[in-house]
């Protein structure tokens, strides 16, 4: 009783969530743009390929869970979709509750996004800094932000290990002390975190840094066939204002082709579930 009140509670945050990115988007985006039927099947395309490599980087993240790939894909594509339509990536909240109730650990669930998006903020910063050295121009805010949280990231990555086993000898040998103890169980917690952290980066960084140059290259091939130049400024406009939720033209058409291919393949996916789901209780009748 408890599992299915559970499942329908779950199913309702689901439906409120993608309802209420779906009404923000509508009235608070302008999405009219004029498109060609020819520009939106090949944005399409590159929607797909950019996914699709988007969702083996999160496939590689998550190797140790071993999910099923349906499962992986109706999460993806959900908490993906809302992202998309929420401004400043709120939408990355859904994927850390979606992620970690599937995994029943809210914090490999954050652990995911944080590693997800380090690969994007290396990938995304030396597109930004780069711009900024070659034509001249002042750092971006968003550049900054990104080579901050990089550099810190990369810091306590490599000091943490050394960090604890002191803290810990030090503390342990003290542990009368009512704050020591206290100081010992945030350790702890401070270790498991950086362990999950270790886990799902540990031998597959090379992978995830490849994965996330591609579908960025990608990403960034889209943005100059959508908006018809070679100007490098088109591309980092795009990176600023999706970033920030700043609708502009050529993340409009982003848009418009990613709710297309996913609202295709939400609704294909839950039908070939309902099909099974009805053969199988038919089978089921049958043999009693």
């Amino acid at each position: 009783m408890k599992k299915y009140s559970d499942s329908i509670c779950y199913n309702l945050i689901d439906f409120f969530i993608i309802s209420l990115a779906i009404i923000i988007f509508i009235f608070y985006n302008n999405t009219n743009v004029n498109i060609s039927i020819y520009t939106l099947f090949i944005s399409i395309i590159f929607i797909i390929i950019i996914h699709f490599l988007k969702f083996i980087k999160t496939y590689f993240i998550l190797l140790e869970e071993k999910l099923s790939i349906y499962k992986m894909i109706n999460i993806y594509l959900k908490t993906t979709f809302t992202t998309i339509l929420l401004p400043f990536k709120l939408g990355e909240l859904f994927k850390i509750y979606s992620y970690g109730r599937e995994m029943k650990n809210y914090i490999k669930g954050f652990i995911l996004i944080l590693v997800d998006k380090l690969f994007d903020a290396i990938i995304i910063c030396a597109i930004l800094i780069g711009y900024s050295l070659f034509s001249s121009t002042k750092f971006s805010v968003l550049g900054c932000l990104l080579l901050i949280f990089i550099l810190l990231f990369f810091i306590i990555y490599i000091t943490f290990p050394n960090t604890y086993n002191y803290l810990n000898k030090f503390f342990l040998r003290n542990t009368q002390n009512k704050h020591n103890l206290f100081i010992l169980k945030v350790l702890e917690i401070l270790n498991d975190l950086y362990l999950k952290v270790k886990e799902m980066i540990n031998g597959r960084s090379l992978i995830l840094f490849i994965l996330s140059f591609i579908y960025w290259l990608f990403e960034m091939i889209f943005v100059l066939f959508v908006t018809g130049t070679s100007n490098i400024k088109n591309i980092i406009d795009y990176i600023n204002d999706s970033f920030l939720g700043i609708t502009n033209s050529t993340f409009n058409i982003y848009i418009y082709a990613c709710v297309i291919v996913f609202s295709i393949l939400f609704i294909s996916i839950n039908l070939v579930k309902m099909y099974k789901r009805s053969a199988y209780n038919e089978k089921s009748s049958l043999s009693i």
